[in-house]
């Protein structure tokens, strides 16, 4: 059996009857706030002012440090407790049998397809990558995908290599009938990774819940 330490949720901050040991807020430091509304009308789950049931705040995305800190002021985060602030940044590439591949010199040319909340990050990326982005599929968070869908696909990548995401990759129905890669990315903490982690092994070791 898995000797398991902790459960790591996403999405459960806002399920008030979850006993938990420790809120972590997650803010995206390019959308920050959206216009401070809860679904459907806005962004958010929650209502602005219940960033102070989160233990720590983590502020993703940031082009760098300066950048992330621009965010603090519009998040009503109680002072005092755990800040970090990270980016992501791709690595490498991955085929369909899971094996990594180095990202090729800047100036490739792909398609690209991607079905999750946020598609215009994903191509951003990809562009920063320094790949030349021919076209662009974005589909539905969830998508499921369908033979008409990879066909589409195809058609559009015209014999380019495609690239996806991996969450997306996995998700792909049966026979892929072009050349598939998923871009490989990796979360960097640019500061505040200390107390993070320090208030995680404080929090996990006392494991009670509340």
């Amino acid at each position: 059996s898995l000797e398991v330490d902790a459960f790591l949720l996403d999405d459960g901050y806002q399920h008030l009857s979850l006993r938990r040991d420790m809120d972590i807020l997650l803010v995206d430091a390019v959308r920050g706030l959206g216009n401070r509304r809860t679904l459907p009308f806005g962004p958010l789950r929650e209502p602005t002012d219940h960033a102070r049931f989160a233990d720590a705040l983590v502020v993703t995305r940031c082009e760098n440090l300066e950048h992330g800190r621009a965010t603090i002021p519009s998040i009503p985060f109680p002072p005092g407790r755990p800040v970090a602030y990270t980016r992501i940044h791709s690595y490498a590439l991955v085929d369909m049998g899971g094996e990594e591949i180095p990202l090729p010199p800047g100036g490739k040319e792909v398609v690209a397809f991607s079905g999750i909340a946020q598609n215009d990050q994903f191509e951003n990326l990809l562009r920063a990558s320094g790949f030349i982005v021919h076209s662009f599929l974005g589909f539905r968070d969830h998508h499921p995908y369908r033979p008409d869908d990879l066909e589409r696909i195809r058609a559009a990548a015209d014999g380019l290599p495609v690239v996806t995401t991996e969450k997306d990759m996995v998700r792909l129905p049966g026979e892929v009938p072009f050349p598939l890669s998923a871009l490989r990315v990796k979360v960097e903490f640019l500061s505040g990774w200390e107390d993070l982690s320090r208030l995680l092994l404080e929090r996990i070791g006392r494991g009670k819940g509340r």
